[in-house]
This record gives C-alpha cells, structure tokens and sequence, in this order.
C-alpha cells in the first residue's frame, strides 16, 4: 500500500466499495473513479409458472451460496422452482455444506459446473432471477451480466450491489437476518412497465 501511496498519480477504482478502501490509505486526491460500462436494462417482465433462479460463481464462503440457499428456503413463494448452479469448486467442504442444506430441504437443484462465457449467456437466458449473496464484491461482473440481459437480481446488502441494484424495480437486495418480503416484490414487478 504504500509503494502505491508514493508512486501512483492516479489510482482507478471500479466501485464506492473499492474508493473507500482507498481513501484509508489516504489518496483521496489520486482516486479516479470509473463507473461501470455495463447498460442496465430494466427487469424484463416475467410470469413464468416454474421460475429458474441461477447462482452464479466461484463456490466459497466469500460468495454467500449457502446463505443464496436459505434465502430461497425463507423466502421464495413458488411452490415449484428449478435451482441452476454453476462456477468452480474452490472450496469442497463448503460445497459439501450447501449440498447438505439442498438435500435437507429436498430442493431439487441442478450443478452445471464451470461455464464458459457463451454458456453463462445461455444460463442469463433462461433464467427468471439471479441470487448473488457475496459478503464482499468490488463490482460483481455477473450480476452487471445479468441486468444488462433485464435478468432482476436477488442479492445481499453490501455497498457494490446498492449501486448498481435498485430495490424491488431490477432486482431485491436482501435485508440479512430479516423476513424479506420478496413476494411484494413478485407483484410489483408483473406490474411494472
């Protein structure tokens, strides 16, 4: 941090997130931030009768797939649904986890593994929701994938999804340890447009 402190003129940042790390280091002056160069469509109308929800991404704890689980454990309103996950397995234990909480809840979910990107376009295609539950993001590239393909996003209350997430109009951001309403947001959104 300190070579970057006294030799860097400008320092980019891609997010609030990212600047505010920065700026403890003291180089507010030298931060440049560059917004993200990702249209943002709306949501795209949705009634599907069975509703895909996707996970997408590196499964660790970091990225929050096990709680992604649980949100739609408490909180999902349709009694049929189909699970999509895929990303490499980066921590096994962990992995075992969430398959544990999938088959204790008898979710029926389906693990595509790593995808390369013309595949993870195919998987925005089908889906009607992506869930990102990260604990830390500097500016998650799935989910800026998924709302430029008008897919609304599930996600976790941290500082990168609230700017790029508006609530309950392109997706829900998740109040943590609190019963989310998403079935409010389900309605709204038929309505919207």
């Amino acid at each position: 941090s300190k070579i970057i402190k006294y030799t860097a003129s400008k320092i980019i940042s891609i997010s609030e997130e990212i600047s505010l790390e920065l700026e403890s280091l003291k180089t507010k002056k030298k931060i440049v931030k560059i917004p993200n160069g990702v249209y943002i469509n709306n949501a795209k109308n949705f009634t599907p009768s069975v509703p895909t929800f996707s996970i997408i991404g590196i499964i660790r704890k970091r990225k929050g797939l096990f709680e992604g689980v649980q949100f739609l454990i408490n909180n999902n309103p349709f009694k049929k649904y189909k699970l999509l996950i895929a990303g490499p397995i980066y921590d096994n234990h962990y992995w075992l986890k969430v398959q544990l909480l999938l088959k204790n809840y008898n979710i029926n979910y389906k693990y595509l593994s790593n995808l390369p990107n013309h595949k993870i376009q195919e998987l925005l295609d089908e889906s009607s929701f992506l869930i990102s539950m990260s604990k830390k993001e500097g500016l998650p590239n799935i989910v800026l994938e998924a709302l430029s393909n008008g897919v609304p996003v599930i996600c976790s209350n941290i500082s990168p999804h609230r700017e790029i997430v508006l609530n309950k109009v392109n997706g829900f951001i998740v109040e943590k340890n609190k019963k989310n309403d998403f079935l409010n947001f389900k309605y709204e959104k038929e309505y919207l447009d």
